[in-house]
């Protein structure tokens, strides 16, 4: 089940579908319609690929972890956010307290494109095994 949230941000999505939502340091601007598909295609994969209720988010903030965020939420999964910059034993305690189903992060390369493109995003986002064997 979607919370009001979601269905919320859905329906004014649909309404301002060209508006800027997102303008990300000055260096590209996200519209409502850019942001919803994003999310829909997080949540769909999300809904196909994992049936744990936990989602760990490691990304830095910006326009790709909002999307990864309302689309963990729209595939009613509870987010696991964690910062990037957190020392290891941070990162291995709340992995070890949530034991979340998948690790979604950013990848080594920013979006390369001026204009936010959810293809481009999804092919940024990599998951990480949650196995805590070999963590550091």
């Amino acid at each position: 089940m979607k919370s009001d949230f979601i269905l919320e941000f859905f329906e004014v999505a649909r309404r301002f579908r060209d508006s800027v939502a997102i303008e990300e340091r000055g260096l590209h601007e996200v519209t409502y319609s850019q942001l919803e598909n994003a999310a829909r295609i997080v949540a769909h994969n999300l809904r196909a690929e994992n049936k744990e209720d936990f989602v760990a988010i490691r990304m830095s903030r910006s326009a790709e972890y909002v999307a990864t965020l309302l689309g963990v939420w729209a595939a009613g999964k509870v987010a696991v956010i964690m910062d990037p910059d957190w020392p290891d034993q941070r990162t291995n305690y709340v992995l070890d307290s949530a034991s979340p189903g998948k690790i979604l992060r950013q990848g080594d390369t920013a979006c390369p494109s001026e204009q936010y493109q959810p293809d481009a995003f999804l092919s940024q986002v990599e998951v990480e095994p949650t196995s805590t064997s070999g963590r550091k």
